[in-house]
């Protein structure tokens, strides 16, 4: 029996989005399960739930632009270097014929829901390359 076996929250009556505690539950052992599931879903080994199949998606490619795609597929893979499955999330851009996949774990870095977000993104990648070329040293 693992700790996720028991659930900590309940719905409550007749609302969709709402939940209480379970009997007996305390609120520093909800907060530590969201926690794990936090980390889960930031080393890519859960996928999160906010893409599916078939969401329109934008992405950086190539740190110049940003292209709009589909997400084709998720799926796991076995990294046997960490010894575990990570979810990665291949997409498409029909329009250039590009077909990329990421780890789950950039979304909301490399890949986006929206596409001013990923816009924000790419000019915030492309103002970091600029300050390290200034830099003494940089190329």
């Amino acid at each position: 029996m693992s700790e996720y076996d028991d659930r900590i929250t309940e719905p409550v009556a007749g609302e969709e989005d709402e939940y209480t505690l379970a009997g007996g539950a305390a609120w520093t052992d909800a907060v530590a399960k969201l926690g794990v599931i936090e980390d889960l879903i930031e080393s890519g080994e859960l996928m999160t739930p906010e893409v599916k199949q078939n969401d329109t998606v934008y992405f950086i490619f190539r740190n110049t632009v940003v292209l709009e795609g589909t997400v084709e597929s998720i799926f796991s893979q076995y990294d046997e270097t960490d010894e575990k499955y990570y979810y990665y999330v291949r997409m498409r851009n029909s329009f250039y014929g590009v077909l990329i996949q990421f780890k789950a774990s950039t979304f909301g870095t490399m890949w986006f829901k929206t596409q001013a977000a990923a816009e924000a993104a790419l000019l915030e990648l492309q103002e970091e390359a600029e300050e390290e070329q200034s830099e003494p040293g940089g190329e």
